[in-house]
């Protein structure tokens, strides 16, 4: 079965998608530059979810390393103001990325209601929602992790 493009007449056209099979024919490559994009699924998800998420993972990992440090095993070795500076810089990074897919998909679905057609009311809706909730985790992350790196955690209340 052969192809041939009938409105350029090359066997091979990046333009009209056709093909010849069976002969080879120089073409030219494109020299545009593929940039992924991201999807508008994720950035929802993610500006809706990631911070509170990433809120929940340095919770966890502090008091797990809190844990460590003054159980009754002597702590391991762990440096516990070190794992709660990288739990804090990778958090609150993750939050402010959370907080700018938010704005990306506000940005992009700006001219629909958020009680639009689906998906993109459901999109302008969500976005709106996790601009409001990424501030106030971003909030949290920053109360939690200052707290946790300032105070000593293994004196007794």
């Amino acid at each position: 079965m052969k192809l041939l493009n009938k409105k350029c007449g090359l066997t091979f056209c990046f333009k009209c998608q056709a093909l010849q099979l069976g002969t080879r024919t120089p073409y030219k490559l494109s020299t545009s530059v593929w940039r992924p994009r991201l999807s508008a699924d994720f950035l929802q998800w993610f500006g809706l979810g990631g911070a509170a998420l990433v809120w929940a993972a340095q919770h966890v990992i502090g008091f797990g390393a809190t844990i460590a440090r003054c159980g009754a095993a002597g702590g391991f070795g762990i440096d516990l103001h070190t794992w709660e500076l990288a739990t804090f810089a990778t958090a609150l990074l993750f939050v402010v990325a959370a907080e700018a897919a938010a704005v990306v998909t506000v940005v992009r679905t700006w001219g629909v209601s958020y009680d639009g057609p689906p998906p993109e009311g459901r999109r302008h809706f969500l976005a709106l929602a996790a601009l409001v909730g990424n501030l106030l985790f971003l909030v949290v992350v920053l109360l939690s992790g200052i707290s946790s790196i300032t105070f000593d955690p293994c004196r007794q209340g």
